[in-house]
């Protein structure tokens, strides 16, 4: 004989996640703390310390780490290191091109100081 499930056992009205939650493999950087990472990906310090069980919040650069996180937060996550990627090379870009112009200024400067000393010596 099967015993009666009582109602708030019962499993038939539980509606699963639209948007579950996944272990995200992350390498720590040094620009970055446990407690950043923790923030950007929707963890908390204390959650990713027990799942890759750490006795200290303080982590090597180049550890890698199990974080427990959704995949809209991954998205995000991602999308965000993606536009600080470009940016860092949109800025290191502008800084080279700011090199380049200040260089060819200079020379355009030497080659008229040279017109203007080589015109002083032929009057």
């Amino acid at each position: 004989m099967v015993a009666p499930v009582p109602p708030e056992m019962r499993t038939d009205n539980v509606i699963p996640s639209a948007d579950p939650v996944e272990m995200l493999a992350v390498t720590v950087q040094d620009e970055r703390t446990l407690t950043q990472l923790a923030n950007s990906l929707g963890a908390t310090v204390d959650d990713i310390m027990i799942d890759n069980r750490l006795d200290d919040s303080r982590v090597a650069s180049g550890t890698e780490l199990q974080v427990r996180t959704t995949r809209s937060r991954l998205d995000r996550y991602v999308k965000r290191r993606e536009t600080r990627r470009k940016q860092a090379a949109s800025r290191a870009k502008g800084r080279r091109a700011s090199k380049v112009a200040k260089r060819s200024k200079r020379r355009r400067k030497a080659v008229k100081r040279g017109r203007e000393a080589k015109a002083g010596k032929k009057r």
